[in-house]
Formats: structure tokens, C-alpha cells, sequence
């Protein structure tokens, strides 16, 4: 664990060369946006000759559970 703090206004870019950041907790005492991805998924699968990148933001915690898509 580290911590690493940011005034208003300021980016964090975090990855990892040696496997994925799932799991990671991100704790903030303002509101934050926090975003994960990939900057080459072969879309839609492996077989493409080519990618794209994949960026979503993440929900809260708190939001988990209280939306269901069918």
C-alpha cells in the first residue's frame, strides 16, 4: 500500500506491467473519479488484427448491488 495525495485539478495515472489492479481500494476525503481500462483491447476478441482502448469509470463501493441490468 502507498498513498498518494493530489491537489484539485491533478491526475494519478497508476498501472502495472505485472497483471492487474483488481481489487485495489481508493480511498478519497473529496470526490474523485476513478477510471480503469486498457490501452490495447482487442475488440471483439483476440482474433482482430488491430485494438482499441478500453476505459470505463468505476462506481462507488456504496453503489454495488443497488443496480441490476438483465
Amino acid at each position: 500500500p502507498y498513498t498518494v495525495t493530489l491537489d484539485a485539478g491533478e491526475v494519478y495515472y497508476g498501472y502495472t506491467s505485472m497483471g492487474d489492479l483488481s481489487g485495489t481500494l481508493i480511498g478519497a476525503s473529496a470526490p474523485v473519479a476513478v477510471f480503469a481500462g486498457h490501452p490495447c483491447a482487442n475488440v471483439p476478441n483476440s482474433t482482430v488484427d488491430f485494438c482499441d482502448m478500453a476505459y470505463e469509470q468505476q462506481l462507488p463501493v456504496e453503489s454495488f448491488g443497488s443496480l441490476h441490468v438483465a
